[in-house]
């Protein structure tokens, strides 16, 4: 059996080297859990407003000083000339905001289609059950769905869409 040890690079002396191992050394950054919410049903997002996309995911961390990190792939598709954005929730309450970022142009085609991601670090402080989940909106009035997936230019079905949530220690 190998045993490898850490290694930390200093970059300001261009050398490599070894890191103590022992049982007080303190193990911060760990993933120690995830959680994995998958959506293949095709939500109509909100015009002017903003509408659930139906993805979720809940996660109970171990210890209250963990990290979260959600990371999400939403598949959008806009009718042209309008712009849509996401949003990301803890419970009720918005902790992300992308703006209105996708759609926006026109090429012809009935609908566009996107495939949203969003990386964010989250700190809940608490130990019970936490949901994360998505919000999809316009600034104009226009057509919108979520969980889509483009077959041909104007044409969908329903695709997939997934939020993860990772329990990062502290």
């Amino acid at each position: 059996m190998v045993v490898r040890r850490p290694l930390i690079v200093n970059a300001t002396a261009n050398q490599i080297q070894e890191l103590p191992i022992g049982d007080d050394l303190p193990i911060t950054g760990r993933i120690l859990q995830y959680a994995v919410g998958t959506q293949t049903t095709r939500s109509t997002l909100g015009n002017s407003a903003w509408a659930n996309t139906n993805l979720s995911v809940t996660i109970t961390p171990t210890y209250s000083t963990s990290s979260i990190l959600i990371v999400t792939n939403q598949s959008i598709a806009t009718s042209d000339n309008v712009s849509y954005g996401l949003r990301l929730l803890r419970g009720a309450t918005v902790i992300y905001d992308t703006g209105y970022v996708f759609g926006d142009s026109s090429d012809g085609f009935n609908y566009q289609s996107w495939l949203a991601t969003i990386f964010h670090v989250d700190q809940p402080s608490t130990t019970g059950a936490v949901t994360y989940s998505t919000q999809g909106g316009s600034w104009s009035t226009g057509t919108g769905y979520a969980n889509v997936q483009q077959t041909s230019a104007g044409d969908f079905q329903n695709g997939s869409s997934k939020i993860y949530a990772l329990e990062i220690s502290p």
